[in-house]
């Protein structure tokens, strides 16, 4: 009996040690990781974004990627101060844009429907600041993160597939 107990209480406290790691460290981990990883590829860099069109299987950058997809990536660091991205999206064609924190939690997630124009004009801040109205503020919990902008390529001919490229190559940040 006495043994018994010894191993269930080993038990849950390895439990109760995977769950901690699981929960409060992995995130960070698995996105450190991450933004070293593609941080590292020539041209990329902070708060400068990086464009992934319709990937394959063998894209290594976006794990288990949609290839109905292209991808638009920005890691942003506002300890310089508030970040403006500002572009023109495709009109009649699915597109969204999500804001994680460094532990990976969604934040901001808003598809095409939810905003009033084709125009994507927001501003990525540490606090609340005065807005224009036209401009739409997002807050981020952390001064670090990472913005994922995803376009549908309903069509694979070359004509569609540039035309995307187009409208994620010229998203700006001014």
């Amino acid at each position: 009996m006495k043994k018994t107990l010894i191993y269930f209480l080993l038990f849950c406290a390895s439990a109760l040690v995977g769950r901690t790691v699981a929960i409060h460290y992995l995130p960070d981990y698995i996105y450190s990781r991450f933004s070293k990883m593609a941080l590292s590829r020539p041209g990329a860099a902070v708060n400068q974004f990086s464009v992934l069109m319709a990937p394959d299987e063998n894209a290594k950058l976006v794990v288990k990627p949609n290839p109905d997809f292209a991808y638009a990536t920005l890691f942003y660091d506002l300890t310089d101060g508030p970040i403006h991205i500002l572009g023109a999206m495709p009109d009649s064609i699915y597109w969204s844009v999500a804001l994680y924190q460094e532990n990976t939690v969604n934040f901001y997630v808003k598809n095409d429907m939810q905003y009033d124009s084709d125009t994507l004009n927001i501003i990525i801040s540490d606090d609340a600041m005065d807005q224009e109205a036209d401009i739409e503020q997002i807050v981020s919990p952390e001064k670090t993160g990472f913005v994922l902008i995803r376009v549908l390529v309903a069509e694979r001919d070359e004509a569609h597939q540039k035309a995307i490229s187009d409208y994620l190559n010229a998203l700006q940040i001014p």
